[in-house]
């Protein structure tokens, strides 16, 4: 029965450190207001958190680690086309992060100042390392990496803002996949 009772409070602190990063964002959100939220004295947090930054990395590391192996996964793969590899491998991994919404807007956008501010630039970065694999050995003409970096932020930007703004998954679904498409058979569609 104490064990049920430990993961409860663990369970207590970490969704309250969700929502207080999410309100305020981690340079603005204090141990004590989320033990406050957590309804747990203060020093019950530091049990089982060592600190702030700890509590964050169990949060979003994660999440993270998902999106990185995921990149790695799909750089690897070996599908007909740029889309069918974002609908076999990467939009099941966009669907998920759905799910963990607020946990990905916390390590993309209210991680300043932490090991992970730089987390959206990193993932890409991972884009455009699989947009110019994806197309290396395909019949289109060289880009530069400019414009491959404008491709990779725009496709992340657009799939982020997606998970930011849309409130439930069927629509977030449809519109991950309406960009996904625009985006990859327009880059496709340059060999035209």
């Amino acid at each position: 029965m104490a064990q049920v009772l430990k993961e409860d409070i663990r369970q207590r602190i970490y969704a309250a450190a969700v929502e207080e990063f999410y309100s305020k964002d981690y340079r603005n959100a204090t141990i004590r207001a989320i033990a406050k939220r957590a309804e747990v004295p203060l020093g019950l947090v530091y049990t089982y958190y060592k600190n702030k930054q700890a509590l964050l990395s169990a949060i979003v590391e994660p999440i993270f680690a998902m999106i990185k192996e995921t990149m790695e996964k799909a750089e690897n793969s070996n599908f007909h086309s740029a889309f069918e590899n974002f609908e076999k491998i990467e939009f099941g991994m966009f669907l998920d992060l759905f799910e963990k919404r607020k946990e990905l807007i916390i390590l993309i956008d209210k991680s300043s100042g932490t090991e992970y501010g730089n987390a959206k630039e990193t993932i890409i970065n991972l884009t455009e390392t699989h947009i110019k694999k994806s197309h290396q050995n395909k019949d289109i003409p060289v880009f530069n990496d400019f414009l491959v970096h404008i491709w990779a932020n725009s496709l992340i930007e657009g799939m982020f803002e997606i998970i930011r703004h849309c409130t439930d998954r069927k629509s977030a679904e449809k519109m991950m996949e309406l960009v996904a498409r625009q985006y990859y058979y327009g880059i496709e569609g340059l060999n035209d």
